[in-house]
């Protein structure tokens, strides 16, 4: 029961932390996207170096690993490799398909703003020239 409880409180709060870094619906907060990819960066690479470190590394206590008398299962420096891999590939897992979405986002979000600045820009040519509607320039340079 204790498990499960576990479980369900770490799956919630990957899914709220992912939903608000997607910025699938409005949240109190709004960070730009190159918060969401600084974040990603910053989990992903720590995880891939540590993951080549152990892997490539000295074996991780040996003595105490070998006093476990474990008969079963593979070589303590194949066990640390496979660990290792399961570390690196296991972030990276995680970590580039969010990176992916996030820049995804970015794109799309960045393109309907361009859309929407171009369309005022649109609307500002058919109306007229940009000083004329300047505070301070529209006195000077009137049409007469």
């Amino acid at each position: 029961m204790a498990v499960r409880l576990v479980g369900t409180g770490l799956f919630g709060a990957g899914w709220l932390y992912f939903w608000t870094r997607f910025r699938i619906h409005s949240t109190p907060r709004r960070d730009p996207y190159l918060v969401s990819l600084g974040i990603s960066v910053a989990e992903v690479v720590p995880h891939g170096a540590l993951g080549l470190a152990v892997w490539l590394g000295l074996l991780l206590a040996p003595a105490y690993y070998l006093t476990l008398g474990q008969t079963w299962g593979p070589a303590p420096r194949l066990d640390q490799t496979l660990g290792a891999g399961v570390l690196w590939v296991g972030g990276d897992l995680a970590g580039l398909p969010f990176l992916g979405v996030v820049l995804r986002r970015l794109t799309r979000e960045d393109a309907a703003q361009a859309a929407l600045e171009d369309a005022e820009l649109a609307v500002r040519e058919q109306t007229g020239l940009w000083w004329e509607d300047h505070p301070e320039l529209a006195e000077r340079f009137r049409r007469r």
